[in-house]
């Protein structure tokens, strides 16, 4: 969940500690609140990075998978 002051298309992309990215998809963002499911089944337990860009916005969360 989080909220975007632009509307558009936008990268997501799931990195491992290391910066690898691991999974990488195109989003639609609304101005405004956004909330997007991201499956992470197929990743091991451990800390990840998930960024989302586009021109004049971005932000990096992390994200914990536990089993």
């Amino acid at each position: 969940k989080f909220s975007s002051k632009m509307e558009g298309n936008a990268a997501l992309t799931i990195n491992d500690a290391a910066g690898l990215v691991l999974k990488s998809k195109s989003v639609r963002l609304n101005n405004g609140f956004n909330q997007l499911t991201i499956p992470v089944n197929d990743l091991t337990p451990g800390l990840y990075l998930v960024r989302v860009q586009m021109p004049g916005f971005g932000f990096t969360k992390q994200i914990v998978v536990v089993r």
